[in-house]
Formats: structure tokens, C-alpha cells, sequence
């Protein structure tokens, strides 16, 4: 089975929490948020590969640090990016 992640570019991400969070405190949480989700994927056995999907340069170079397939988002939503992992 393969895992396809959607993720935002970590410079636009999270903006729900601009009220409490700096633009640098919200690219930051993403960036962690990513590297969690990337990690234990990647400790997971029933899990073959993984795929990225992300509209940010940033996120390609997190992705590529695990050695994931990076499919880049064309800006149409959640469901284009995830119909492009699949």
C-alpha cells in the first residue's frame, strides 16, 4: 500500500491560525507537522512507498530528505492533489 500526503507549501500554510501564529510559527508548525507524518510512515510495515504532493519548493526539499516521490500540486484543492498522487 502507498501513502499519498497532500501538503501546502509551509510558507502558506495553517493560515486558520494568522490570529495566534507568526507567518514563521506557522511555517514552521507545517514543516514539523510534515516530518511527523513523514517519519512514521515511514516506520509503518503495511506502508510500500509514499507520495508527496505540494505546490512548495520547501516542501519538495523536507520530501526528498526521506527519499519520497514528490508530484507537484497544480493549485486545484485537496481533491486535484490527491487525484495527482494517485
Amino acid at each position: 500500500m502507498w501513502a499519498v500526503v497532500p501538503v501546502r507549501s509551509f510558507r502558506t500554510a495553517k493560515q486558520r491560525l494568522a490570529a495566534v501564529l507568526s507567518p514563521d510559527d506557522r511555517a514552521a508548525l507545517a514543516r514539523r507537522m510534515l516530518v511527523t507524518v513523514l517519519t512514521t510512515l515511514r516506520d509503518c510495515r503495511g506502508v510500500d512507498g509514499v507520495i508527496v504532493v505540494t505546490d512548495g519548493d520547501d516542501v519538495v526539499a523536507v520530501a526528498a530528505s526521506f527519499g519520497r516521490v514528490v508530484v507537484r500540486d497544480d493549485g486545484g484543492g485537496l481533491a486535484r492533489a490527491v487525484a495527482a498522487g494517485l
